[in-house]
């Protein structure tokens, strides 16, 4: 690839980090709308300002060729990879735990060891008690 090429497609890559990092910061801001979205909201708007300040400081560095944006803008993005990558741990894990309790709460469930089948024979002498017949809308 020849010099010019490599040029080009560094210098392209700039407005698609910074539209990234604004979709990144608008879908943190709609998360934050909610109580428990803050939790993922927030990385979400520090990784989007990452990734646009990224962008920016790659940008000044292709036009100044300054060695300190170019580390600013490895900084910068360095973040914005590790705040990413915790929130797709998170989103891979939390489901995963969240399933196993649910499986866990299934089999230390109460209906599943005998207590349930208890439960079940009471049920006609409370209906006797009820002044209403079930099904039929109609008190008795």
């Amino acid at each position: 690839m020849s010099q010019d090429t490599s040029s080009k497609n560094f210098k392209s890559l700039f407005p698609w980090m910074s539209f990234h990092g604004w979709v990144y910061i608008i879908f943190g801001v709609f998360s934050c709308l909610s109580v428990v979205g803050v939790i993922i909201g927030v990385p979400l708007i520090v990784a989007g300002a990452s990734l646009a300040s990224a962008g920016g400081d790659f940008k000044r560095y292709s036009l100044s060729g300054n060695p300190l944006e170019l580390e600013s803008a490895v900084k910068e993005q360095k973040k914005f990879f590790m705040i990413s990558g915790l929130l797709l741990l998170i989103t891979v894990v939390l489901p995963f735990i969240l399933g196993l309790s649910f499986a866990l709460s299934l089999l230390f469930n109460p209906a599943m060891n005998g207590e349930f089948d208890e439960l079940m024979e009471k049920v006609p002498q409370i209906q006797k008690q009820i002044p209403y017949e079930f099904g039929k809308g109609r008190e008795v």
